[in-house]
């Protein structure tokens, strides 16, 4: 069976979705007078994954996922990962839910310091797992794993954030927004739905293994048994903090596309 390639536009030219739509319009297509402007992501980023673009699957079991910023930071499927036609909101999703299964990249560094990680995903159960790791040598990663208490964990440059309900966070299988925004002057926040859940505490990364590049859907070598159980629709990374007229943008983005409330 031959492979396809989910392409989708070109970086620069992405698909527009419209807030109230269901449809997927490209940027050459005509629109009406007084229509509203095509909603996209700040640009530019550091790496982009999207699921409806850049995916190369065979019989719907993904071979490669393609970082769309522009940036060639592509990762290559390792183990069943699922390509999931309507996964979410009616639109294609990722799908990891096997032990060791992810999304790997293995020479490329998101930098220290201030950045932005906005994800659309949709835990299949409670268990979730670790939704994104990033490793370095310098012992610099994140990774997002709910645990079977309802608690959220995101480790980043040698801080910890341990979020646990209260405040409730519905982790019933809808799709969520998460976010992780570090931006050099409040340490690490994390947002779910575009609710803050938790600010950052002192912690240890001494689980991180020091190798280079970056894993989705699951946690760096030697951990992979925490595994994200789950879709991911879209992930946006940044090696920046957004201001707050960039992340409102790129909420109206992606709620209009995905569903998702931010």
């Amino acid at each position: 069976m031959i492979g396809s390639v989910r392409t989708g536009s070109p970086p620069v030219e992405s698909p527009s979705y419209r807030t109230g739509a269901q449809s997927v319009r490209t940027a050459g297509d005509q629109e009406g007078a007084g229509a509203a402007p095509p909603l996209t992501p700040v640009f530019p980023l550091w790496a982009w994954f999207r699921a409806d673009a850049g995916v190369t699957e065979v019989e719907n079991i993904v071979t490669a996922w393609a970082d769309q910023s522009g940036n060639n930071r592509n990762t290559t499927a390792v183990g069943t990962v699922d390509y999931v036609p309507g996964g979410i909101n009616g639109l294609p999703a990722i799908g990891f839910g096997n032990f060791q299964v992810r999304c790997e990249n293995a020479s490329d560094n998101i930098p220290h310091g201030a950045r932005t990680i906005m994800t659309v995903a949709q835990p299949y159960d409670l268990i979730g797992g670790t939704l994104l790791s990033f490793r370095r040598s310098t012992r610099d990663w994140a990774a997002y794993l709910f645990n079977l208490s309802g608690t959220l964990y995101v480790w980043s440059d040698g801080l910890i954030a341990l979020a646990k309900t209260p405040p409730a966070i519905d982790y019933s299988g809808a799709a969520r927004l998460i976010e992780h925004v570090q931006d050099g002057v409040n340490g690490l926040v994390v947002r779910v739905d575009g609710t803050t859940i938790v600010n950052a505490l002192a912690g240890s990364t001494s689980n991180e293994d020091g190798l280079a590049g970056f894993v989705i859907g699951n946690r760096e070598p030697g951990s992979y048994f925490q595994h994200w159980f789950g879709a991911v629709g879209e992930t946006l990374w940044y090696d920046y903090a957004l201001t707050p007229e960039q992340r409102a943008q790129n909420v109206a983005y992606l709620s209009a596309k995905w569903g998702v409330s931010g």
